[in-house]
């Protein structure tokens, strides 16, 4: 599905502030609230709104950094898992 102008400046808004109130977005976006409302709920709904998060400073909850770590196998056989 592509976005149109409007769901793509919605989009952008929500990078920058997920705590965005539906007012604030609307005004950002042009439109009223309720409209507003609706087109991302819709985002939602199709997948391209997943989730909000809160960026979290590493420092203030001592810790140094974070790391993500993604492995894939070459091998699937329960032996190469278990040894992985």
């Amino acid at each position: 599905m592509g976005l149109d102008a409007i769901d793509q400046r919605i989009v952008d808004e929500l990078r920058a502030d997920g705590r965005i109130t539906i007012n604030d977005l609307a005004d950002r976006v042009g439109l009223s609230g309720s409209p507003t409302l609706r087109r991302l709920r819709r985002l939602e709904a199709d997948g391209i709104v997943r989730g909000y998060t809160a960026h979290i400073d590493p420092a203030a909850i001592n810790r140094g950094f974070s790391v993500w770590v993604t492995a894939r196998l070459a091998v699937g056989d329960p032996d190469a898992q278990r040894g992985f």
